[in-house]
């Protein structure tokens, strides 16, 4: 009877990771081959859309007629014109860090060396067939029509934004620069919408983790994290091409403040709005891709560590009762017996184990914080150059 129990627990956990490894193997982030393309492809569109985009400084070089004002865009956006490929490519690079760690954080938040990080709440027999539910809700999210919600929003934006910073330099309708840059922007405005869909959707079942299984928390795990640092790296990594948008468009604006002469062009309220855009916008977008995603485990590691210190407290008042008593009678050598046990257990004090509340070290924090800094500087930076 008891093989056969153990017969059938073996054969329930080998069908538990089967389902997965198949779904891995199947598993697309993007819904085309166009889309995969961006990401593989990169250098190709961002250094051919640069290339796109410098058509009328070219035309001017060979003596062609261009407008005078679409020549002073390129003298007045020298930084900038720098700037932004260097940009979007360590963007796209960390971004394409970041995707390849997908299955990889799934599947150890399912399963690790040490056990499972996950359960089910109805028992270990139904944990095969509801983590491949939540795997397929989470890839037919990922491919679902309301991707072109968040890319339509980023291709206006991109279009409007450039529109925009562009208005002073179109002489007319038949601008060369207007149908030189503006399609780049929408082709990049595109690509960002597609990236920011499944970083959204990836930290949206990220953090539905909890709300279906129950979290297996390790407070003495040598990752000091619960043995979730897997986790928290990987949310590090989706913040990690914004926090790079956020640093390279900081001292963007620290450039042209120290130095006004790499922005002729620019006012000092278009640089004090750019460094209110990057507080307002990019710093809480970093936030929500890193922190977000995370909230549902950092409450249940509370929710453990707080039964976690009752658990303890109730088993030290208890221990404290029996030496009391054991005093009382003057039975010392038991006393002694249950001082040591006393001594024991301190070594499974919460502090003492230093019971992780987040699946991150202060390290990976102060990475992430750091960077924050740079945007305030460029914001509060041109008051004090005023002075």
């Amino acid at each position: 009877m008891d093989e056969s129990l153990a017969g059938q627990s073996s054969s329930a956990v080998e069908n538990a990771s089967i389902p997965s490894a198949s779904f891995w193997h199947k598993f697309r982030l993007f819904p085309s081959p166009f889309d995969e393309s961006g990401f593989k492809y990169w250098y190709i569109y961002i250094y051919g859309l640069l290339a796109l985009a410098l058509i009328p400084l070219l035309a001017y070089y060979f003596h062609i007629v261009v407008p005078p004002h679409e020549y002073q865009f390129y003298t007045d956006n020298a930084l900038l014109i720098i700037l932004l490929p260097i940009t979007l490519s360590l963007v796209v690079l960390s971004y394409n860090h970041w995707r390849k760690g997908v299955r990889g954080v799934f599947e150890a938040i399912d399963s690790s060396a040490s056990g499972r990080h996950l359960s089910s709440r109805r028992g270990a027999s139904h944990f095969g067939e509801e983590y491949r539910s939540f795997l397929n809700e989470y890839q037919n999210k990922l491919l679902s029509s309301q991707r072109y919600i968040i890319i339509g929003i980023a291709v206006i934006a991109s279009g409007g934004i450039l529109s925009l910073l562009l208005r002073t330099y179109f002489a007319s309708p038949y601008s060369l620069l207007l149908f030189c840059i503006l399609p780049g922007g929408v082709i990049l405005g595109y690509f960002l919408g597609v990236s920011s869909w499944t970083m959204l959707v990836t930290g949206y079942y990220l953090r539905a983790v909890t709300s279906r299984f129950d979290l297996q928390i390790e407070p003495g795990h040598p990752d000091n994290c619960g043995g979730l640092r897997p986790l928290g790296r990987f949310c590090f990594s989706m913040a990690l091409p914004i926090l790079v948008g956020v640093v390279f468009f900081a001292i963007y604006g620290i450039g042209g403040t120290l130095y006004p002469a790499l922005l002729p062009g620019i006012s000092d309220t278009t640089r004090l709005g750019a460094g209110v855009g990057l507080l307002v916008f990019d710093i809480p977008l970093a936030a929500l891709a890193f922190f977000f995603p995370l909230w549902g485990i950092h409450r249940e590691m509370i929710r453990q560590k707080e039964l976690y210190e009752e658990r303890f407290a109730a088993c030290q008042a208890k221990m404290r009762q029996q030496l009391w008593s054991s005093i009382d009678a003057n039975a010392f050598d038991e006393a002694r017996t249950i001082r040591r046990q006393i001594n024991i257990l301190q070594m499974l004090h919460p502090d003492t184990l230093d019971y992780p509340t987040w699946p991150f070290s202060r390290r990976l924090l102060a990475l992430y914080l750091v960077p924050q800094i740079l945007p305030l500087l460029s914001l509060v930076l041109p008051l004090f150059m005023k002075h």
